[in-house]
């Protein structure tokens, strides 16, 4: 009964390692800081394996235009890698990508994934991070009336010490 509960709350913590084509591998926890803030948006960002399911609230009266082909993602060894739709199939990653208008007072909520990665579902395996002692980094760029601003988002890795199950 005891390793029944243990093990239960192993799994409700998230400290299982995933099973995904014979992955064991360590997981980390993905910890967001924004660097820099649009006025009248806000975005959240969810991990999901190597991809971030990413919600942007217009909270003002104009139409924003989200513009995914000019936004990026840096890994922590400085390696820049655009950014594309979950659903985007490789032979596809490499199009251009149409912006996204998102209008006032809604919200835009889709998967993004490295372009690297946009091979199956290769996304969903956890990220593993070069070097824990630097951050990646999360560039949106939206435009309204012409004008493009950035959010830049900071991820700080850290590893999940998991217990093991006797």
């Amino acid at each position: 009964m005891k390793k029944t509960v243990l093990l239960l709350m192993l799994i409700l913590s998230g400290c299982v390692t995933p099973q995904y084509r014979g992955y064991q591998g360590p997981i980390y926890n993905e910890n967001f800081t924004t660097l820099q803030k649009i006025n009248g948006i806000s975005i959240t960002l969810v991990p999901i394996g190597s991809a971030w399911t990413v919600i942007i609230q217009n909270n003002t009266d104009n139409m924003v235009k989200f513009l995914l082909d000019e936004s990026s993602y840096v890994t922590t060894e400085g390696i820049t890698q655009r950014l594309i739709r979950g659903q985007a199939k490789k032979i596809h990653s490499d199009m251009q990508q149409p912006f996204m208008p998102i209008p006032p007072k809604s919200k835009f909520a889709e998967v993004l994934i490295p372009e690297r990665i946009a091979d199956n579902t290769a996304w969903m395996i956890p990220p593993k991070p070069s070097n824990l002692e630097k951050s990646g980094k999360l560039y949106f760029t939206l435009e309204s009336n012409g004008i493009k601003n950035i959010w830049i988002e900071e991820i700080k890795f850290t590893e999940v010490k998991c217990p093991t199950v006797p």
